[in-house]
């Protein structure tokens, strides 16, 4: 079967910017493209500020997915608190809790971190990745309907990721430097979605290239976790 083959880049100054005094949030407009996008509702790049604390409300039948990218924080939900590092994640459904907070302890320090939500009530996970390959796209969470990798690369390295279902989007998004992925170029903080591939292509640009992929679902009706 032949599958249309779509996709479309989302560029770092597309996205939409919110500024608070303790907050700074870059949001890719998911909103604009949610036929496009499955389960996929956002895409948030958000910088918090020392002393601070950032706060989320759920919505029933979602999960956000929290994954730090510079300085560890806590996240307190549900009269829990979890400490988070970069290169861990942490998975938390609306089932688990109608709030959360992201609490910046550090008393001179910006964090910053990644946070996606999405259309699934999937199950509660703290995944800490141990030992990452690096030049490989390392699986860091696999489901019916998610599926996250996380990936290091020096300049010139291929690699080649395998779709489990041609049915199934995939959005990637560059956390630093730069990329030709599927025959387009990302560079930092640019996105990307794909759908109708069964694998796509990819060779980094440049040294300490990072990218995060998420394979999801078209839909939320007929996914299990």
């Amino acid at each position: 079967m032949t599958f249309v083959q779509k996709a479309r880049i989302f560029k770092s100054f597309q996205r939409e910017s919110l500024l608070s005094r303790t907050n700074e949030c870059k949001s890719v407009p998911c909103g604009n493209y949610a036929h496009e996008l499955g389960i996929l509702k956002n895409f948030d790049d958000e910088i918090v500020a020392p002393n601070a604390t950032k706060s989320y409300r759920m919505v029933a039948g979602e999960s956000m997915i929290i994954f730090p990218l510079v300085e560890s924080f806590k996240v307190e939900f549900n009269n829990k608190t979890v400490s988070l590092k970069p290169e861990e994640l942490i998975i938390i459904p609306h089932s688990e809790t109608p709030t959360l907070n992201i609490i910046n302890a550090h008393q001179s320090k910006l964090i910053n971190y990644l946070i996606i939500k999405v259309e699934k009530e999937l199950n509660f996970n703290h995944i800490k990745s141990n030992y990452l390959k690096y030049n490989y796209f390392n699986d860091l969470f696999k489901s019916e309907s998610l599926n996250i990798s996380f990936g290091v690369f020096d300049g010139r390295e291929e690699a080649t990721y395998q779709m489990t279902s041609p049915h199934h989007l995939l959005f990637t998004h560059v956390i630093n430097g730069a990329f030709e992925f599927q025959n387009r170029l990302l560079e930092s903080k640019d996105s990307l979605s794909l759908e109708g591939f069964d694998t796509v292509e990819m060779e980094s640009l440049s040294e300490n290239a990072i990218i995060l992929l998420c394979e999801l679902s078209s839909s939320a009706l007929n996914t299990v976790n």
